[in-house]
């Protein structure tokens, strides 16, 4: 039988301290419930048209032309230039199963990458992941009309392993094998759904991954002494986000 580690293991202190940040992961939290509040407020915007009750409104299925009367990537109106659709579209959710799954697979991923890289980085993952992804399906044209976290989602899962690759040593054995195994087994086991149901926008899933992966290789993160970014990339990040969603409200601000 092995000894036990030390008490001030610097990988087991890495670990803990990771697992600590996971309950206090209070942007994904905010984003799972940003996203929850966009799908009630199409249903709202759906409703005040009259074409249906409030209850289908806010429950039913969401079609193609009121996806993207308020925001969703249609690859023509992209082509026209409303490039801004690419980052609306992040936010939008055909039904509520669609919803459901997006946001559930948010908090799973989300909580862990805001640990790693903190609330900015993973916030910045996620939307620049999601555009990657509507781009990607925009450019393949792989779908009339794109949305959904998903791309995100996909990201943030790239994201994590990058980090787990890259600082794997810093971690305990269990760990480190632990997140390894299951980070290749979500991205191997949802990549392929997009071949069985043809309505998964698997061009924006492996667009959104291979963001993910760039941008996890790039930015620095929250909890290893070596990669710990500056404030001013922190600022720089945020401001970034910020201008693509004020550029995203303006233009939707136009179409409505």
């Amino acid at each position: 039988m092995s000894a036990p580690p030390p008490a001030d293991d610097p990988r087991e202190a890495l670990a803990d301290h990771l697992a600590a940040r996971m309950w206090r992961a209070w942007a994904t939290l905010s984003l799972a419930l940003a996203l929850l509040g966009v799908h009630v407020q199409v249903g709202v915007f759906r409703a005040s048209r009259g074409a249906v009750d409030g209850a289908t409104a806010l429950l039913g299925a969401r079609g193609g032309r009121l996806l993207t009367r308020v925001g969703g990537m249609k690859s023509s109106r992209v082509d026209e230039g409303e490039l801004w659709r690419l980052i609306s579209a992040v936010f939008l959710h055909t039904n509520l199963l669609h919803l459901a799954l997006n946001v559930v697979g948010l908090l799973l991923v989300g909580r862990l990458v805001e640990a790693m890289l903190g609330a900015t980085r993973m916030f910045t993952v996620f939307l620049w992941s999601g555009v990657a992804g509507a781009a990607s399906s925009w450019l393949l044209a792989a779908t009339p009309v794109s949305v959904g976290a998903s791309g995100g989602i996909f990201g943030l899962l790239g994201a994590a392993l990058v980090f787990v690759l890259r600082h794997g040593d810093e971690l305990p054995d269990d760990v480190r094998r632990h997140l390894r195994k299951h980070l290749i087994i979500s991205i191997l086991f949802n990549l392929p759904v997009g071949l069985i149901v043809p309505v998964v926008d698997q061009a924006a899933h492996v667009g959104g991954l291979v963001g993910g992966a760039v941008l996890g290789a790039l930015l620095g993160d929250r909890v290893t002494a070596a990669s710990r970014a500056r404030a001013s990339a922190t600022t720089a990040l945020a401001l970034s986000c910020a201008a693509a969603l004020l550029w995203a409200a303006w233009g939707l601000r136009q179409t409505i």
